[in-house]
């Protein structure tokens, strides 16, 4: 699908007051998605931190424009001594989101950049106005990046982990 030229692309970047090889290791985590990416419900098995590698899988239950769905993705490119990676997003009916994430370190801050190719499959196209897909991944990001900032800066990463391990105890 990536041959041809995406739907649309969005670039996004922020500022976040927490250490840049930090920043990015919490963005890449798997186990840390939901708590900051809007529409990522559950990852399934996350891999762990520090097995990412190019060609890792993560699979989600996630929600597109509030339905339901699975989705899987896969790294593509990942550099973590330059805190660079690519992530290839299936999603259903043969959408995809090729998600490019640079972390840069500001004077123990962190500059990070987002760039985002969306491919919406043609019968979807034909239903949905583009412009109501593009205000939806705006509406997402703006969201998703406000929890990072916010999930960061507070120092509440470790206590999400902690809660959510200790709700999905038996």
């Amino acid at each position: 699908m990536s041959e041809r030229e995406p739907t649309s692309v969005h670039r996004f970047s922020f500022v976040v007051k927490y250490p840049a090889d930090d920043t990015f290791e919490y963005l890449i985590d798997p186990s840390n998605l939901s708590q900051w990416l809007t529409g990522v419900k559950e990852v399934d098995n996350p891999p762990s931190r520090e097995s990412i590698s190019a060609g890792t899988r993560v699979d989600a239950q996630i929600s597109v424009l509030g339905i339901p769905a699975k989705a899987s993705a896969q790294f593509t490119e990942f550099d973590r001594s330059q805190r660079r990676a690519v992530l290839v997003q299936t999603l259903p009916k043969g959408g995809q989101i090729t998600s490019h994430l640079k972390v840069d370190d500001l004077q123990g801050s962190s500059l990070v950049y987002f760039e985002h190719h969306i491919f919406v499959p043609e019968g979807v196209l034909a239903r949905i106005e583009l412009s109501v897909i593009a205000k939806a991944v705006e509406h997402a990001a703006e969201a998703s990046h406000a929890n990072v900032v916010n999930i960061l800066e507070s120092g509440a990463a470790n206590g999400l982990k902690d809660l959510r391990e200790e709700l999905l105890k038996p």
